[in-house]
């Protein structure tokens, strides 16, 4: 895969206010030339485009401060990336998630404890029926049968599970950028994280609230999961249903992880 960056012909454009005040704007299309969709984060980290705070090419005092992004209507998997300059430089973090000023930023921890109620296939406890190690909670497969006892004859019970919902918000000062959280979105706690175990967070976005001028805040939200996100897959014969064997009274069950991806969540205001 190979990203292609064009600026768009004839969309350098310079204007001047009322009062004064100068802007600009130009206008790119990126694309992978193999015809390859591509990520929001694959468009905003191409290479060939501006960055927050490079000077306009054809006039000085000009810098690039904010972006937006929109699928083509012309053209499939293409995206038009729009900039914005104006005259305040900003500069721009290199994590893409932490603004250039944060100072006296205000900063709240909401915790919700609750019962998600799943279905499962087993009942048990201890290191035979729950994997929890890194290496096996992030592969499963690993970790074989699950040992344990069979709820009802190859049929599911609902069960309700001990989870958390966890939103951290922060007021920041600076230009906000989307590609560094997106890079880490439905991944778990690669260490501890706010007394919670190792791999038992999930990281599910940011939400970002304007307040005027470069101020806005930042919602951090995540989920915490008892069973450390994995869930119970049993074995299926060809016709899909469940593989019980009637005479034995058996059937396997595996734990499935559908986020196996961990990271570190150093980035959070928040530890």
């Amino acid at each position: 895969m190979s990203i292609v960056v064009t600026e768009t012909v004839g969309s350098k454009k310079i204007s001047r206010g009322d009062d004064g005040s100068r802007s600009a704007s130009r206008s790119f299309l990126v694309y992978d030339d193999e015809g390859l969709a591509l990520t929001t984060g694959d468009v905003i980290n191409a290479y060939g485009l501006p960055y927050i705070g490079q000077v306009y090419p054809d006039s000085g005092g000009l810098y690039a401060n904010s972006y937006n992004l929109s699928l083509s209507d012309s053209r499939v998997d293409t995206w038009v990336v729009d900039w914005s300059y104006g005259t305040v430089q900003i500069s721009e973090d290199d994590d893409e998630i932490d603004p250039a000023d944060d100072t006296a930023a205000e900063t709240s921890l909401n915790i919700t404890v609750g019962l998600t109620v799943i279905d499962i296939f087993k009942t048990g406890s201890g290191v035979l029926f729950l994997p929890s190690d890194p290496a096996h909670i992030s592969d499963p497969t690993l970790f074989g049968v699950i040992q344990g006892t069979l709820t009802d004859a190859g049929y599911p019970i609902s069960f309700a599970l001990p989870t958390a919902d966890i939103k951290i918000t922060k007021t920041y000062t600076g230009i906000f950028h989307g590609g560094g959280v997106l890079a880490i979105t439905g991944t778990r706690n690669a260490t501890n994280f706010l007394g919670f175990p190792l791999g038992s967070v999930l990281f599910t976005g940011v939400g970002y609230t304007a307040k005027g001028g470069y101020t806005y805040d930042l919602t951090f939200t995540l989920h915490f999961d008892s069973w450390y996100h994995l869930r119970q897959v049993p074995d299926r014969a060809a016709d899909g249903k469940p593989n019980y064997n009637v005479t034995a009274g058996t059937m396997d069950v595996f734990w499935r992880q559908p986020f196996a991806g961990t990271a570190d969540f150093t980035f959070l205001p928040i530890q």
